[in-house]
């Protein structure tokens, strides 16, 4: 929801771009936090309670966030937003990863996971744009010079009357000032956003969806305490899935030298770091960018964000089934082939106002990122190295540091270049992410190959999503 109520939150806070662009880099250390958290806690609580934990401080920091008129306070709740989030997300994932084991049945059921993620982001744009904020008003006012209104009046959208005075000083590139006039009023009216009742509303499926967990709690115990033959026999499937995950970091597959390995890790990390620098800052400033760019309405910024996330489930719901017929090398080929040409193409649409090709430009960049995480974690376990828990930690961990480093360039260029900037700054961003893939997979076919062999993936007949044994099991 931060990216569509984005312009309504600088509003509440009275910011520019550039300091409100703070939430953005808040959310990915607390996305960073959330996960070193889980990591310390996964084997100390019931993985359930940490899920029920994270939902319901997270519904709380959703309820606060909007009523933040201090700056930095609402800084500080949108970074423990992130990591309850993320506690959540990640916890949920291990669970995932727990019960339906390795191969193609994992691989789908992250897709799935994914796709039911895409879907609440498609949803949320547009409960948002129903408690906007105005964006086109009049205002006309008496003044004996020529100051620059109080910011709130250009975040939230006014127009100058045709009696308004200019001053040229005062003009910052790419940005649009509004002036006192020599009429006569009362003064500046700041309309009043509503947003409040959006982030209530998340607030309220956050703790709906903790009560499911809550009952499933409750029921396995009861079911426990009552079962003693049930009770020996998860005992024993746990000590066999604790035995099997004392050889997950190894699976069979050849060992590299640790400047090789180490080496490969790292460029995994920076892939990864420049990805998720794209694919988490479009839909952030994407709401932002044509209010400011195109002079859309702020309600016509979330519906094409909202196009954005509904092209980006359609698509990781298709691959829930494109996995049984492509390898994931073959899926991150075709999803950077679209990326980058629908990157250059919003670049174009912005430079040449063409509102068609950013809708187009929008969807298509939707269809090219979905797949990339998902299928990108199967392409490493398959040709360059083991996914093993550690190795899944350092790679998210260092994933967050592009949207942590983004947010904070490009909030200062939009203020002091214009808006423009950022279509610039994603166009070379996902050309550079695609130029990284490409030089991994020749490292991946040639050195890899021809020195250590094939990596295999014995599971790739596996049905799919077949009901694991543990779950046919109660």
């Amino acid at each position: 929801m931060i990216g569509p109520a984005f312009l309504d939150l600088q509003l509440i806070t009275n910011t520019d771009v550039q300091q409100a662009s703070a939430l953005f880099t808040a959310f990915s250390a607390g996305n960073m936090a959330g996960s070193l958290l889980v990591g310390l806690l996964y084997g100390l609580f019931n993985p359930s309670l940490l899920m029920i934990g994270g939902m319901l401080m997270m519904a709380v920091t959703s309820a606060v966030t909007p009523f933040c008129s201090l700056f930095a306070f609402m800084v500080v709740v949108c970074f423990f937003n992130a990591v309850f989030g993320t506690s959540f997300g990640a916890t949920s994932t291990a669970k995932a990863v727990k019960t339906w084991g390795a191969g193609m049945a994992l691989e789908t059921a992250l897709h799935a996971m994914s796709c039911a993620y895409a879907v609440g982001a498609v949803a949320a744009p547009l409960i948002v744009e129903l408690f906007l904020a105005p964006k086109i008003q009049t205002v006309t006012f008496n003044a004996s010079n020529f100051s620059v209104l109080d910011p709130r009046i250009q975040l939230a959208g006014f127009s100058a009357s045709s009696d308004s005075f200019l001053d040229p000083s005062m003009v910052k590139a790419g940005t649009n000032r509004y002036f006192y006039s020599n009429e006569t009023s009362s003064g500046p009216s700041v309309p009043d956003t509503r947003i409040h009742f959006a982030f209530s509303i998340t607030a309220a499926l956050s703790f709906l969806a903790s009560i499911p967990l809550l009952v499933d709690i409750i029921t396995t115990r009861l079911a426990a305490r009552n079962d003693v033959e049930g009770s020996g026999r998860d005992q024993t499937l746990a000590e066999k899935e604790h035995r099997g995950s004392r050889n997950d970091d190894h699976n069979g597959r050849p060992n590299l030298p640790r400047a090789a390995y180490l080496g490969t890790l790292l460029w995994v990390c920076v892939f990864n770091a420049v990805f998720l620098g794209v694919e988490i800052t479009f839909p952030y400033y994407l709401p932002t960018f044509v209010v400011l760019q195109l002079g859309w309405s702020k309600s016509r910024g979330a519906l094409v964000t909202s196009a954005f996330w509904l092209a980006f489930a359609g698509s990781r719901f298709a691959c829930m089934f494109l996995v049984r017929i492509f390898r994931p090398a073959q899926i991150l080929v075709s999803c950077f082939s679209l990326m980058v040409p629908s990157f250059v193409a919003f670049l174009l649409a912005s430079l040449w106002q063409l509102d068609w090709l950013v809708w187009l430009s929008s969807v298509t960049a939707g269809v090219a990122t979905s797949a990339v995480i998902p299928s990108g974690f199967s392409w490493v376990n398959d040709e360059l190295m083991p996914v093993t828990g550690r190795v899944t930690s350092v790679v998210i961990l260092a994933a967050n540091v592009g949207p942590l480093l983004n947010p904070m360039v490009l909030g200062r260029m939009m203020e002091n270049s214009g808006a423009i900037c950022l279509a610039y700054a994603l166009a070379g961003e996902a050309t550079l992410c695609a130029l990284i893939f490409l030089l991994l997979l020749l490292f991946s076919r040639t050195y890899l190959r021809t020195n250590y062999g094939r990596f295999h993936n014995d599971d790739v007949t596996q049905p799919l999503l077949s009901v694991p044994e543990t779950v046919q099991k109660g």
